[in-house]
């Protein structure tokens, strides 16, 4: 979350109730362990181009991010230390992080890409559709 602290006359420090949200973000790191035509082309914001050799497809730059750059969800799931899920989804998730990659010698090289959740025009605009699902306390 963002906040913003109110400001009033001859306060020195941060009072309590005068903190706003004013905003919000909510990214995902991913490491992809493979290397495809369509996660090069979400973290470049490429289109198909016409490659002059058979054997390959040709990735190239557009000037506008599409409605299909988003994707729909992406998610996270892990474990509490007892085992039980918890589960992270971001809503339209746009990669914001660009390709990079680094190839050392005798090493594999995973991709590490930040998706950033965006609200849909149609929305409040005031959150961020992401949720999570963590496991309710059991009770005995």
């Amino acid at each position: 979350p963002e906040v913003t602290q109110g400001e009033v006359d001859g306060a020195l420090v941060k009072a309590k109730g005068l903190s706003v949200k004013t905003g919000e973000t909510a990214t995902m790191e991913i490491n992809f362990i493979e290397l495809t035509k369509d996660i090069i082309k979400a973290a470049t914001f490429g289109t198909d181009g016409t490659s002059q050799d058979a054997t390959y497809d040709l990735i190239e730059s557009k000037a506008q991010i599409a409605e299909g750059d988003y994707f729909e969800n992406i998610a996270f799931v892990g474990q509490t230390l007892d085992g039980r899920k918890v589960i992270a989804i971001l809503d339209n998730a746009l990669c914001t992080s660009g390709f990079e990659q680094e190839g050392k010698n005798k090493e594999g090289t995973i991709g590490k890409y930040t998706f950033e959740c965006h609200a849909a025009l149609d929305s409040d605009l005031d959150t961020l559709p992401w949720h999570i699902y963590y496991p309710k306390a059991e009770t005995a």
